[in-house]
């Protein structure tokens, strides 16, 4: 039965969409806001311009598009734009899910702004996407390409800024949503004028899930006979053979549970305006999480005389397996995050300024064991201080320049205990300082030819940092001080064909410096050592672009883009040749090769995008977006089996098509996802599919209907992954799901 469903629903979808590539019709112009090329983006240049105006690959997504989707958090809402690939490792219950661009593997690569304020830690450069309440985004600018000739360092494959909504007159907005897995969306919303220069906007958010079974655990077999008693395998049920993602052979005996996630986000913003066109503004985000996986004995699958069995296991092939409860428990973790940003915005005279911090007062994780409570718990509270002072400046009637000063400071202080006798395993400090002069100006010609050109100095100094890698404090390693600087240039020419369409190519160069947790954040466990290395050396990025923008009438607009990535000093692990170390942990001494984090790689990226919007007639609408990366490992010092692979966790295809439908009270959307297999061993030897620890390739398809029963009162049903795709990437991740929401307005 549920297979016949699925069939009738993907006929109907390919039906539908069938008769919108058929059916084209002509529509007014003033419904055609969210396909004109005449839209104000500031993210770009630092300045207000127009879309068409900008030699660069821009998307950007409204509060209105927001609504439509139906997403739960802000990098859902980024998986459908073009050039963008977002992870979807546990569902809601992904604690810090990534977003990449340009063929770079790492989330440090990528500049996330909120409000100014980099959404990046200071830590690991981790962002989280979950922070920003949904209902607070007014819209989303993504400038994909280097950018650190404007905002430093990470801007390598490009910029997300995010904008939070400011505070309107009576705005007062209640949503509650319940979906699968026990899952609850909770939203409030209120905004007003307290005088007639002074306004506020608060709004909360609430996620919580049961979680679904996302983790499994797999026992390789061993040769060597263990001790004690050992039960054959013909007297035991449950034991699932698979393989691992090389290959090899292996056992899944359970999984970790249910991957349970709490979180709640406070987001407040008030603005004065001292005139119309002064304004401060202040903004505050609280955010709180906690996840974890529930653990019963019953996620081991093994059974022996009815019952949980833990112990040794005979193979028929003459191997043996070791059942173990430890195996069995996931590793829990949480953050609570205060974000500030406070900036001043004068039109008048071209000034802007903006001061932030970024203040992760716990990133906890941990192994604990629930069968005897033993295990590790480690925190990361870390800071990033932001301060950013612009000036902008018409020299002449064909030159806008801009000037601007930037200044940011990190620090961190990493600690792990033992949880049965609180006593400290490692420690280890890291503080970093930069200051950016940056310049840029915009000449035209003439009405058909202008040139964008800029140029930034970053210094940047590690300082007050040190590492202690065992219980032993004599054993602490200070680090002296040492600095380093980058000049980040871009240079940019466009041509304006006509009024509906143009032609653009860009070179530029791009860093990211290495983060804290890279240079000091090392680790000690009983499988491995991994020395902290504060030698490291920013990341850099060479960039060729060339693009292409035309509108076709008032009903489509397309879009094309082309670049190439030489990236040096590519920050991999070197596993030989650094000797032996003996080290205590959780009083146990091990003996281990030490492991090391160096700037051993370069690689090469070609890619292309292609973006298409399409209004059919005023009811229907339809996008397609499709992004080409071939990222490819040059040279790797640490490990030459990794040359000439692919570079891990980038994919070559991702493909979105979606269809729109709004007319009266309805509105629906559907919208399927494609993206090709990707690799996490840097030699490619994950083949295997299908497999727990694979990435698996892809192809899922969600859907939203909205019904509003008045002007102030909805309700609307969502279901991801509409055909139940079971897919891995890493992780199991989610099948078909639901969501039902009611939203309020009053």
């Amino acid at each position: 039965m549920e297979k016949r469903i699925s069939k009738a629903l993907l006929m109907t979808a390919l039906i539908t969409n069938s008769l919108l590539v058929s059916s084209v019709t002509a529509f007014a112009e003033e419904s055609l806001n969210e396909y004109s090329l005449d839209t104000m983006v500031v993210t770009a240049t630092r300045t207000e311009k127009v879309l068409s105006e900008i030699p660069a690959s821009v998307s950007v997504v409204t509060d209105k598009d927001i609504e439509k989707m139906h997403v739960n958090t802000i990098n859902e809402v980024l998986s459908r734009v073009p050039g963008i690939y977002s992870s979807r490792l546990k569902g809601i219950a992904n604690s810090s899910p990534t977003i990449l661009m340009r063929g770079l593997n790492n989330q440090a690569q990528n500049l996330v702004l909120v409000d100014g304020q980099p959404l990046n830690d200071a830590s690991s450069a981790v962002v989280g996407w979950s922070d920003i309440p949904v209902d607070s985004v007014a819209r989303i600018e993504v400038v994909k390409g280097t950018a650190s000739a404007l905002y430093g360092s990470q801007a390598m494959g490009g910029v997300v800024n995010i904008i939070t909504k400011n505070p309107s007159k009576g705005e007062r907005k209640v949503a509650v949503g319940y979906g699968s897995n026990a899952t609850w969306i909770k939203r409030a919303s209120i905004g007003d004028k307290i005088n007639d220069k002074l306004s506020f906007r608060i709004a909360y958010e609430g996620r919580e899930t049961h979680g679904f079974v996302n983790k499994f655990v797999n026992t390789d077999p061993k040769s060597k006979k263990p001790s004690g008693t050992i039960i054959d395998e013909n007297s035991i049920s449950g034991l699932i053979k698979t393989e691992t993602n090389t290959g090899t052979s292996t056992y899944r005996t359970g999984t970790v549970g249910r991957n349970h996630f709490d979180e709640d986000n406070i987001h407040s913003k008030f603005v004065y305006n001292f005139t119309d066109s002064k304004e401060l503004s202040f903004s505050f985000t609280h955010h709180k999480d906690e996840y974890g996986y529930d653990y019963t004995a019953f996620n081991n699958y093994i059974r022996y005389n009815n019952q949980p069995y833990k112990g040794n296991i005979k193979l028929e092939n003459g191997q043996y397996l070791t059942i173990d409860d430890s195996k069995y428990t996931g590793t829990p973790g949480g953050k609570t995050q205060n974000i500030y940003a406070l900036n001043y915005n004068d039109k008048d005279n071209d000034i802007k300024i903006s001061l932030g911090l970024l203040d992760t007062k716990h990133n906890w994780s941990g192994w604990i064991s629930p069968v005897n409570g033993k295990g590790t718990k480690s925190d990361t509270p870390n800071k990033r201080w932001n301060l950013n002072i612009q000036k902008s400046v018409d020299l002449t009637n064909k030159d806008e320049m801009v000037f601007g000063l930037q200044y940011t400071k990190d620090s961190m202080h990493k600690t792990e205990h033992n949880l049965v006798n609180g006593e400290l395993n490692k420690q280890s400090k890291g503080n970093t300082r930069s200051y950016g002069l940056y310049i840029q100006n915009d000449h035209k010609f003439d009405n058909k030819w202008s040139i964008l050109s800029g140029i930034r100095y970053d210094n940047w100094k590690v300082y007050d940092s040190w590492m202690q890698l065992d219980k032993d404090k004599s054993k602490t390693i200070y680090y002296p001080a040492r600095s380093d600087s980058s000049f980040s240039p871009k240079i940019a020419l466009q041509y304006k064909i006509d009024d509906e369409s143009n032609l653009f190519t860009s070179w530029g160069k791009a860093f990211a410096a290495p983060t804290l947790q890279k240079m000091f954040s090392g680790s000690a466990s009983s499988a491995s050592y991994t020395e902290a290395n504060p030698n490291l050396n920013p990341q850099t990025v060479k960039t060729v672009e060339i693009g292409y923008k035309k509108k076709f009438g008032e009903s489509t607009i397309l879009g094309v883009t082309y670049y190439h990535n030489d990236i040096n000093d590519l920050l991999y692990t070197r596993k030989t040749g650094l000797g032996k170390i003996t080290y205590t942990v959780n009083g146990s001494t091990y003996t281990k090769d030490k492991q090391r984090v160096e700037n051993a790689g370069t690689a090469t990226t070609n890619g292309i995008e292609l973006d298409l919007k399409h209004k059919i007639n005023d009811q229907w609408s339809m996008f397609a977006n499709y992004m080409y990366q071939q990222s490819k490992i040059d040279k790797c010092s640490t490990n030459g089996a990794a040359e000439g692979k692919i570079m891990t966790y980038v994919p070559k295809h991702v493909f979105n098509l979606g269809v729109d439908y709004s007319a009266g009270k309805w509105n629906s959307e559907l919208v399927g996802s494609y993206q090709s297999k990707m690799y996490a061993q840097d030699n490619n030897s994950d083949t295997a599919k299908g497999v727990y620890t694979a990435y698996d390739p892809y192809f899922v398809v969600d859907f939203n209907l909205t019904y509003s029963m008045d002007k102030n009162s909805s309700i609307s049903f969502a279901v991801n992954n509409l055909f139940d795709k079971e897919y891995y990437s890493y992780n199991l991740c989610e099948g078909r799901n639901y969501m039902l929401t009611v939203d309020y307005n009053f």
